[in-house]
């Protein structure tokens, strides 16, 4: 109603980068984790109002596997949810292996989080995977620096600014 148009992660990466237009009123929406109320009652509203979406799964929590106590409020989607959502044109992101603070990891854990969670969804999804979204919104320079180097083109936060690191050594 209010002329809002909902954009994408590559739509503000070319925004950004290149220079390129974006809507008179651009939203990104987002949503974290894989919770089932995505499937549920998110997309259909957003379906019915021609507006696109990222879905930011933490991988390991898909079919309601390994999920922490105080995770367990509410159930996860499957991976034929997840499948489905990104055939309908949704943009499925990765949100970590298992949602720690990545900040507080080792190498060999960060890897973990960082690239084998991409490696599972994009089986599972059959599509690339190129926008993070960082567990409780905390990253460092080490963070970044690995997600540059498996391929990821986006990452975002909770912080309330833009921080131009990770586009600006791409």
């Amino acid at each position: 109603k209010n002329g809002f148009q909902t954009i994408t992660p590559d739509n503000l990466y070319e925004f950004l980068v290149n220079d390129k237009e974006l809507p008179e009123k651009p939203i990104m929406l987002t949503f974290d984790d894989g919770r089932e109320g995505i499937k549920k009652y998110a997309a259909p509203l957003l379906e019915e109002n021609n507006f696109n979406a990222v879905f930011y799964i933490t991988s390991d929590w898909a079919d309601g596997k390994n999920i922490p106590e105080h995770e367990a409020y509410s159930g996860f989607m499957r991976w034929s949810d997840i499948k489905e959502l990104s055939e309908k044109g949704f943009i499925i992101g990765c949100h970590g292996k298992t949602h720690v603070d990545l900040t507080k990891l080792d190498d060999k854990s960060l890897n973990d989080e960082i690239i084998n969670s991409k490696k599972l969804i994009e089986e599972k999804i059959s599509k690339e995977v190129k926008d993070f979204c960082y567990p409780y919104g905390v990253f460092n320079e080490n963070t970044i620096k690995k997600l540059k180097e498996a391929g990821y083109k986006t990452a975002v936060t909770t912080r309330s600014t833009l921080n131009n690191k990770f586009l600006s050594s791409l």
